[in-house]
């Protein structure tokens, strides 16, 4: 027997991300995506498709309105017992939820969030991205706090699960840090600091 909730979910949920590439997606969309989501078995498919929502909202100040909107998909997601049960929505939402919200200005709000995705990924090539991101951003404090969560990640992993040698992390946490309290000192010569 074919789920037919699961594949008319998967459609809208392909349909919204590609109406918000062409940032064509509106309200309804969102909506209409929401209403389904109680009836959505959870699969990778189902976050892989919020994953390229987020990621293309992430592109440009043009999608601050519908990443309000995949907040609320995310929130309705969190409140369903089958995607709270999910170990890889347990992983994947926090950080979707965090680049969210730094992505709206609102690096405060975000920390939580990307601190938790980084303990439960445990996996410092993930850490180090994630401490990028924030950099990247333009909050350059909230990358040297995200560092030494990151720093903490890489104490806990095992040498087995390191992609490169132990040396070869501490050496670019390191050097990140270096350049990050550089950047800092420089942002806080300017007029408007972070960002």
């Amino acid at each position: 027997m074919v789920d037919t909730h699961l594949h008319v979910g998967c459609e809208q949920l392909a349909a919204l991300a590609a109406g918000v590439g062409q940032q064509q997606a509106t309200e309804a969309d969102f909506e209409r995506v929401r209403r389904l989501l109680p009836q959505q078995r959870f699969d990778a498919q189902t976050l892989l498709g919020v994953r390229t929502i987020v990621a293309v909202q992430l592109e440009s100040p043009d999608f601050a309105a519908s990443r309000r909107h995949t907040l609320g998909l995310l929130d309705e997601m969190r409140a369903i017992p089958r995607f709270r049960a999910a170990h890889l929505f347990n992983r994947v939402e926090p950080y979707l939820r965090g680049l969210l919200l730094m992505a709206e200005g609102e690096p405060d709000a975000a920390m939580p969030h990307l601190k938790v995705s980084m303990q439960r990924f445990n996996d410092i090539d993930n850490a180090l991205s994630t401490v990028a991101n924030m950099a990247n951003s333009g909050y350059v404090s909230h990358a040297l706090l995200l560092l030494d969560e990151a720093q903490q990640v890489l104490d806990r992993q095992p040498d087995v699960q390191l992609v490169r040698s132990r040396g070869a992390y501490e050496m670019e946490v390191q050097r990140a840090r270096g350049e990050l309290q550089q950047a800092l000192k420089t942002q806080e010569g300017t007029p408007h600091g972070e960002r």
